[in-house]
């Protein structure tokens, strides 16, 4: 069993890890910076109000750092603390991950996925209105859309929701990743507008021909994005400074939503549970078992990023295949 002494060191080393300064602690701890180097050197002890501070802000699961044992993993699950009521919500989530990720030092993403990631949807207004009035019908059922049909303009409308989506996707376009995608990537989606379309759930029918317009143009963004190496916005010069993009096809692995965020000195791990909603941790032993798996899923797969040409042409000539032609 570890001292308390231990444990508050242990639980410093990790939250510097993730680039807090002195100055950092001091401010979420209403502490001076001579307070505060006095608990990073265990002289003074943390007291109860001021764990729960640290563990809160820096997302650090306690009981891990008090009885680690092999095998056991903490994840902490937002979407059950604070089940989601709003779309805003969601989204703030998502945007203050990745504000924060942009802060750390040499930060990367890994992306597994059985789906198009959220952030590719970004760019087309309709199209991510549609994926966010999915997810409620089968995950938040948010009271106020409760058996209404789709129109765009129930979440388009939100000047809230317009200044969240350009912030996501400037914090992604920033964020470098390492994405493996399936070739059945597009299949949730489509099935969803056909079922909405046969269902009934579309307020204008034509909107059903809008997403697939969309869903094109997606994929062709894309494999732009892909030719490049590089994330870039639809229509929006390119900047040679943006974050890499990093392509491959994985044709055999059939894999769950899985997210690793990676930088110096430290990582934490999202899987996703009632998509959209995901869970989170940075158990060491757990983020560097998932590490090793994105390695050994990368050697299995297909790199269709730059010089990837006849692998990227094949994989979203593929995709365009399970397009309707309107």
């Amino acid at each position: 069993m570890k001292t308390a002494q231990e444990v508050q060191l242990a639980l410093f080393e990790r939250i510097q890890k993730s680039g807090a300064t002195a100055h950092d602690l001091a401010a979420v701890l209403h502490l001076g910076l001579g307070a505060v180097y006095k608990r990073l050197k265990g002289e003074t002890l943390l007291n109860m109000h001021e764990i729960v501070l640290l563990t809160e802000k820096y997302r650090q699961p306690l009981d891990s750092l008090l009885q680690p044992q092999k095998g056991v993993v903490t994840f902490e699950y937002p979407a059950m603390r604070k089940p989601i009521v709003h779309v805003e919500q969601y989204l703030s989530t998502l945007q203050e991950l990745l504000q924060w990720a942009n802060t750390l030092p040499n930060a990367q993403l890994h992306y597994s996925t059985e789906e198009i990631p959220i952030f590719h949807y970004l760019h087309y207004p309709e199209l991510f209105a549609f994926k966010l009035y999915m997810w409620n019908r089968t995950t938040w059922e948010i009271p106020e859309w409760e058996d209404q049909p789709f129109r765009a303009e129930m979440i388009t409308a939100s000047r809230r929701v317009a200044f969240l989506r350009k912030a996501i996707i400037d914090g992604y376009n920033q964020l470098p990743s390492i994405e493996l995608w399936p070739a059945s990537i597009l299949q949730n989606t489509l099935n969803a507008i056909n079922y909405c379309a046969e269902s009934g759930a579309f307020a204008r029918p034509d909107d059903m021909h809008l997403l697939r317009r969309q869903v094109r143009q997606l994929v062709q963004h894309q494999k732009e994005m892909a030719k490049l190496g590089l994330k870039f916005s639809p229509d929006v010069p390119v900047d040679p400074n943006a974050g890499a993009f990093t392509l491959y096809h994985n044709e055999i692995a059939h894999t769950n939503i899985t997210v690793l965020l990676e930088w110096e000195g430290g990582r934490m791990a999202f899987v996703t549970f009632d998509n959209p909603n995901f869970m989170h941790t940075t158990d060491p032993e757990f983020t560097a078992h998932t590490a090793n798996w994105f390695t050994k899923l990368r050697k299995r797969a297909l790199p269709i990023s730059k010089e990837g040409e006849k692998h990227r042409d094949q994989f979203f000539n593929l995709l365009l295949q399970y397009l309707p032609s309107d």
